[in-house]
């Protein structure tokens, strides 16, 4: 992948050993100990490994409680006869989340993830493309949604 993300190095692009694209022709490669190593690459990871990992930190569990806690503070406003917020700030408050949540598709104990994706068809004859994907957790709250420690990808 190019060092600035204007290209990945596949497809039409494999054998190329400068981005065509930047206007400094950023090398592809850079020596280290005699040894040719790409300039930046990008790696992905199973999610369910991720997901045991994050389990280990109390301090990840702890945050990954605010959409439980969000809901049962829901409910019991609702419940008790009040109103709901005037402020519905997050995606746990839509119709469809909640109706999930209703029917038991949605649990406690259940794992909310947004899977965001970007690709590309990298040449015509379609015989390559490239797809480059995060997951994020939505247990956790807004302001810590989008740490680089619960995006995973």
């Amino acid at each position: 992948m190019c060092e600035h993300s204007c290209i990945a190095y596949t497809g039409p692009y494999a054998k190329h050993d400068t981005c065509p694209v930047c206007p400094e022709q950023t090398p592809r490669y850079e020596t280290l100990n005699g040894k040719r190593v790409p300039r930046r690459t990008f790696d992905t990871y199973p999610f369910g490994p991720q997901a045991q990992a994050l389990m280990r930190s109390r301090e990840s569990v702890e945050a990954m409680h605010h959409r439980r806690k969000m809901m049962e503070a829901f409910r019991a406003t609702i419940a008790a006869g009040g109103d709901p917020p005037e402020v519905l700030d997050d995606t746990y408050f839509s119709e469809e989340f909640l109706e999930a949540v209703d029917r038991g598709d949605i649990q406690d104990d259940d794992m909310v993830l947004m899977f965001s994706v970007d690709g590309a068809q990298l040449y015509e004859s379609k015989q390559s493309d490239c797809w480059v994907y995060i997951w994020v957790l939505f247990d956790v709250s807004p302001k810590l949604r989008y740490k680089k420690r619960y995006v995973l990808p």
